[in-house]
Order: structure tokens, then C-alpha cells, then sequence
């Protein structure tokens, strides 16, 4: 389809999926002329079975970014934890206490 793309479409992202553990995500940019706002509106969160791949995946996202709280046991978590990625992302990771 790219040559039937207007010229401002270029350098964008059509669509792109990845899949975790956890589950799938798909992403796209904006169009041309979107404006892209940051902020604190959306948290992806997932879901782990086992702490080596929670904290797997938790240290990797914090690569170059910030904790906002580390992984740990919670009253409702055996490990929950929190941080905004190297690219402005806010994630929280989650497993779930022994039944």
C-alpha cells in the first residue's frame, strides 16, 4: 500500500502487533497533523504467572526510564509494580497471590 499513501505517511507506523506472555498489543501512529499529547491517561498493565518474568519484563521497561513503584508484594499482589518506560510509557506489572 505504500505507494498509494499520501507523502505524509512516509515515516509513520501503520500497524504493529506484539506479543507477550501476557497477552497481545497493537499500536499505530497518529495521522499527519494529530497532536500528540503526554500524559498519565493510559497504563498498560499485564499479567505474569511466574517472578522471574515479572521481574524480567519490569527491569527491561525501566531500561533508561523511571520507576514509580518498584516491584513488590502488595495486599492484593504477590508482586505489583509500576514505571514510565524510557519513551513516556506508563506500565504496571502484576502476579496475582497463591490461591
Amino acid at each position: 500500500m505504500a505507494d498509494k499513501m499520501p507523502k505524509e505517511f512516509a515515516n509513520r507506523l501503520m500497524h504493529a502487533t506484539f506479543q507477550c506472555e501476557a497477552g497481545s498489543f497493537m499500536a499505530s501512529d497518529g495521522p499527519p497533523g494529530y497532536e500528540l499529547k503526554g500524559g498519565n491517561n493510559v497504563s498498560l498493565s499485564l499479567h505474569f504467572t511466574s517472578v522471574e518474568k515479572l521481574e524480567k519484563a519490569f527491569n527491561g521497561l525501566a531500561e533508561g526510564g523511571t520507576i514509580t513503584m518498584p516491584a513488590q508484594e502488595t495486599f492484593w499482589a504477590h508482586r505489583f509494580g509500576m514505571l514510565i518506560d524510557k519513551y513516556g510509557f506508563q506500565w504496571m506489572v502484576n502476579m496475582d497471590k497463591p490461591q
